[in-house]
């Protein structure tokens, strides 16, 4: 399920992962765990998905880089793949404007049967559930509203047809040990644990060249006559990121000039 409830089909070769992190310290105990996320982390963990998929992405493309001798050459510049791997509020991951991945994230209480046919029983553990997906292997040709898309193994391509290179595709599994690394060591580094860490690190990535637009729904006949459906379209008033505000909602310019702090709205 993609979102706003849309179905939607990928063929093989992307990541697609969920990781349950226990945002309570009872849960955590329940379950027989010794991870407790930090609670004052849940409000910009978005962000921190996005800083992490980041990291892991830039770690593996500059690690096959160097394996490929391309880090040798004097065309090579870490700092011009940085600059074109970005990220877009709240958690997306940006490549040279194209969209490479994004993140989900829901509240999940685990319930069991006890019998089969009978209710399911809470077990009192609840945990956040990171859906995290990134291109590798392929990408939508539909566009998200208009932005266009990209995979890593496209970027491969890209970097190999520039540095005349033979810098070698990277894999799903290599891409979530990686990724997995990095959020894991994120949310255990007590220095970076903090809201004003976390906003300060992510509005210094922060494509802010990007044009923003917001989306917004309305209710149409459902197939068949009967009811309503909830459709999703681009407003179409272009927004630009400025900045991220103490508490990691983002501030946007508005055409005449004037600037709005976003909370809880999705951007295309």
């Amino acid at each position: 399920m993609g979102t706003g409830g849309r179905q939607w089909i990928s063929p093989p070769g992307n990541m697609y992962s969920t990781f349950g992190v226990p945002p309570h310290p009872n849960a955590s105990a329940s379950a027989g765990a010794s991870f407790v996320l930090p609670s004052h982390i849940i409000s910009v963990l978005p962000l921190v998905c996005g800083l992490a998929c980041r990291e892991a992405v830039l770690h593996i493309l500059k690690k096959h880089m160097t394996e490929a001798g391309v880090a040798a050459t004097p065309a090579w510049s870490a700092t011009s793949v940085d600059s074109l791997v970005r990220t877009k509020w709240p958690n997306d991951l940006i490549y040279n404007h194209k969209k490479l991945g994004g993140t989900l994230i829901q509240n999940y209480e685990l319930s069991l049967s006890p019998k089969e046919g009978e209710a399911p029983v809470s077990t009192g553990r609840q945990y956040l559930l990171l859906g995290i997906g990134v291109n590798i292997a392929n990408f939508p040709t539909v566009t998200d509203a208009g932005r266009e898309a990209t995979a890593l193994n496209q970027i491969v391509d890209e970097l190999n047809t520039k540095h005349k290179s033979d810098i070698k595709y990277i894999s799903r599994d290599t891409f979530i040990e990686t990724l997995w690394d990095f959020l894991f060591a994120f949310l255990t580094d007590e220095t970076k644990t903090n809201v004003a860490y976390v906003v300060s690190a992510f509005e210094k990535v922060m494509d802010t060249s990007l044009v923003l637009h917001r989306r917004v729904s309305r209710e149409v006949p459902a197939e068949g006559g009967e009811g309503t459906k909830t459709v999703f379209d681009r407003d179409p008033t272009e927004l630009y990121a400025v900045k991220l505000n103490a508490w990691g909602h983002l501030i946007v310019r508005m055409p005449d000039g004037t600037k709005e702090t976003l909370m809880a709205d999705y951007l295309y």
